[in-house]
């Protein structure tokens, strides 16, 4: 089966485990989708991350418009430097939930501009193993610990520094030691008008009431007055479950759950074998 531009407008990439192996953008992927946005697809990235920590691999491409982050919560255009639309955990719901787990060396509070972390999920970083692991390797994905500490905020009190903010919180992430204990925490978001995601077995990825990579999606479809049938995307998690199943084309790397292979139209080889650009280049004919 081939495709074309004029079956499909768009392709949302997911980062992490799809578009990215480690932090690290292969230079045959990077060439795939240049060549894929000449045939005339656009490609948008669709990323829990949030802005300011896209890693300049990603945001350095010219042939990079849209991104959907924090899970949805925000749909940006880079060439217009502005917000296409926005979707925010209300201040006092974010404080509430922050109370309620009252763990904050496991948290870490998105805003559009910077990542505030307490002190104690600092220092907790810095003694992880994924830290040094990064930090000392030889590829690029050492540029992505220096990027993401550039861009990220230590505080002593998050309670007092999302007050002094006053403002609604793009999105919260929190990571616990065992799926037990964070299957305990999902029990406890169930009371607050939130969505809860797990990406990678014991984390949590906080966003407001229905906001998802899908509804991301959709907002930008809205912009560019396009439908989901127009729309293929490409992930390997549980937050990109409802965008696969949103787009009129999905795309699920290899490396993902079966769960998550069972809404694909194509299953892709291996991130670690440029499984996306492979993919790409079998249903385009690039």
């Amino acid at each position: 089966m081939t495709l074309t531009n004029k079956d499909y407008k768009i392709l949302a990439i997911d980062l992490d485990g799809t578009t990215l192996d480690n932090g690290v953008l292969s230079p045959v992927v990077e060439e795939t989708l240049a060549r894929l946005v000449e045939e005339g697809t656009d490609v948008a990235i669709a990323t829990g991350r949030s802005l300011p920590t896209v890693p300049m691999c990603i945001r350095s491409l010219p042939f990079i418009r849209y991104a959907v982050v924090s899970n949805g919560a925000r749909v940006y255009d880079y060439k217009e430097k502005k917000t296409i639309s926005e979707a925010l955990i209300d201040m006092e719901v974010a404080l509430e939930i922050i109370e309620t787990i009252n763990t904050p060396s496991n948290i870490i509070v998105m805003y559009d501009d910077v990542l505030i972390l307490p002190v104690r999920t600092y220092i907790r970083y810095l003694r992880s193993f994924e830290f040094w692991k990064r930090l000392y390797s030889r590829n690029t994905s050492r540029k992505i610990v220096k990027e993401a500490l550039k861009s990220t905020k230590i505080v002593f009190s998050l309670i007092n520094t999302i007050k002094q903010r006053g403002e609604p919180v793009e999105k919260i992430n929190l990571r616990y030691a065992t799926r037990r204990k964070r299957k305990k925490v999902s029990r406890l978001l169930e009371q607050f008008p939130v969505e809860a995601v797990t990406t990678m077995g014991y984390d949590l990825e906080v966003s407001a009431k229905g906001i998802t990579k899908a509804s991301g999606i959709k907002e930008l479809c809205e912009h560019l007055s396009i439908s989901p049938e127009q729309v293929i995307a490409a992930g390997d998690s549980t937050n990109d479950l409802e965008m696969l199943k949103y787009a009129g084309f999905a795309i699920v790397m290899d490396n993902a759950n079966d769960d998550i292979k069972e809404v694909a139209d194509k299953v892709a080889p291996d991130v670690k074998e440029d499984g996306l650009a492979t993919a790409l280049i079998d249903l385009f004919g690039l």
